[in-house]
């Protein structure tokens, strides 16, 4: 049956290794605002790809979530040299975000 086989391949090693996988999970704990967890999952997605910049980008967003803001930078930092030139970075971090980010 197709849904056996969607879980199986769901829970094979190569699914939870991969960067992406815990990225999404770290996404998940982002968006329901549990940014401890989200960070250590986002943690482990730029371990096993220290060059994936969008988790570098969303782990920014998560210190930023919690006025941790010299981490923050730092991530974000990372994220911009990792993505350099990238659509994607300029729309995540487009000029009302930075000035909120800042307190103004």
């Amino acid at each position: 049956m197709l849904s056996n086989r969607v879980v199986t391949l769901a829970v094979t090693p190569v699914f939870t290794l991969s960067q992406v996988s815990w990225f999404g999970v770290a996404c998940y704990y982002h968006l329901i605002q549990s940014n401890d967890l989200a960070r250590q999952y986002f943690s482990k997605a730029t371990s096993i790809d220290p060059l994936f910049g969008p988790a570098w980008l969303a782990f920014g967003h998560s210190f930023a979530a919690e006025s941790e803001h010299d981490q923050a930078m730092a991530a974000y930092f990372r994220a911009s040299h990792i993505m350099k030139g990238s659509v994607q970075l300029c729309h995540l971090l487009h000029p009302p975000s930075v000035l909120k980010f800042r307190g103004n």
